[in-house]
């Protein structure tokens, strides 16, 4: 599980690159707009700005990653697997029209006590 969280935080972290490629710096799609919409293209930026999801995605990859080392520093929780026992005893009656009716439930937990 380790393994799957340093390689999240790697794969995550390359996505950062995309501040160095040409989406950013030779965008075809604000081309685009430059040549067929120039009012609208003046309200775009010509160059990749931070804004506040990037920030987060530089978090969560440090994140991810320190998540990754803990699983191989940290021991495994220890799980208890064994439940303490219950019993449950039901009664049921049945009515003199075929149906039955529950009349008396008892639950016991813990060791079974002796019949009385």
């Amino acid at each position: 599980m380790g393994g799957l969280f340093l390689f999240a935080g790697i794969f995550q972290g390359i996505t950062l690159l995309i501040q160095s490629s040409s989406v950013c710096t030779d965008n075809p799609a604000i081309q685009y707009l430059e040549a067929n919409q120039p009012d609208l293209a003046n309200t775009l930026s010509s160059d990749c700005e931070l804004a506040a999801g990037f920030g987060l995605n530089i978090a969560s990859v440090v994140l991810w990653i320190i998540a990754g080392f803990c699983t191989f520093v940290f021991p495994p929780p220890l799980v208890i697997r064994e439940h303490p026992r219950e019993e449950q005893t039901v009664t049921y009656t049945q009515n003199p029209d075929g149906t039955s009716q529950e009349s008396h439930v008892t639950i016991v937990k813990g060791v079974p006590v002796g019949k009385l």
